[in-house]
């Protein structure tokens, strides 16, 4: 979760280091379950700069993109943003990705953080569907971020990649407070068990989404199944995580949201910025 002090908005930024472990069906489902079951307004902007399947997944077309959104961003306002938003049955916004990927050549990372603070202004909580990759325009969002969503499974690839991708960040002294590895089970039953991932991470997992067959399935038909079926295992889970996010989980008891929580240690390391940010508006 992404919290931008002196603009005032909530973003969240789902990452995932390799291709096919679940991370559009993560943030598709997230999106649901926040507007649904929280009276969330959310917006999921899909930022995949490689093959961006947000649109495909809940079966949505778009005569505008992401990239249009970013091109056209000092001219847009009020009213006038909402033609650059696709609307799920599901009642979730969303700012596709673009057909070609190879638009996203034209993009510079300070177009994307004012597209996203653009929607921000508009939408409770905005979702960020990124690129498997730390490019930089993942880094721009990344940047802005309190609390991210890591998600890896149970391969070995995932394993390494976000082994090295976190190694990275470390080394560009990225808070690795904000970070909340999630394992996304793909695999039936593969004898990869979380606490041996969690070793080789160096880290302990933040959420754990059972394998279910019906999560992918879900996203062919392009019904997240937090609608479809949101008794299955999967969808029990990823609604759980939504109101634990928020802080209506039942581990958070009366407690402030993990998010809220976040936010006040955010506040503190980006004080000064926020500051001078607030005097130049």
């Amino acid at each position: 979760w992404v919290k931008n002090d002196h603009l005032g908005f909530e973003i969240a930024y789902i990452f995932a280091g390799v291709r096919g472990i679940g991370k559009t069906t993560v943030a598709t489902n997230l999106g649901v379950a926040l507007g649904s079951e929280l009276g969330q307004s959310v917006v999921l902007v899909d930022a995949d700069t490689g093959f961006g399947d947000v649109a495909g997944m809940l079966d949505l077309k778009s005569e505008r993109t992401i990239v249009d959104l970013l091109r056209d961003a000092d001219e847009v306002e009020g009213d006038s943003l909402d033609s650059y938003v696709a609307r799920h049955s599901s009642g979730l916004s969303v700012v596709t990705g673009p057909r070609d990927s190879l638009a996203w050549r034209s993009v510079a990372p300070e177009r994307l953080r004012k597209g996203i603070a653009l929607l921000a202004k508009r939408f409770d909580t905005v979702i960020v569907d990124t690129a498997g990759t730390l490019s930089e325009l993942s880094m721009a969002t990344l940047e802005e971020s309190n609390l991210v969503l890591w998600i890896t499974s149970s391969d070995f690839a995932s394993i390494n990649d976000s082994l090295q991708a976190l190694e990275t960040l470390r080394q560009l002294s990225y808070p690795e407070g904000r970070i909340r590895l999630m394992l996304n089970d793909v695999f039936f039953d593969d004898g990869v068990r979380p606490t041996k991932i969690e070793q080789a991470l160096h880290r302990q997992f933040f959420w754990l989404v059972p394998y279910d067959r019906q999560l992918r399935l879900g996203g062919q038909e392009g019904q997240p199944l937090v609608m479809s079926n949101p008794t299955s295992p999967g969808a029990r889970s990823l609604l759980d995580l939504a109101h634990a996010l928020m802080g209506n989980g039942r581990k958070q008891g009366a407690n402030r949201s993990l998010f809220r929580r976040l936010l006040g240690r955010h506040r503190a390391e980006r004080g000064a910025t926020a500051v001078a940010a607030e005097g130049r508006r």
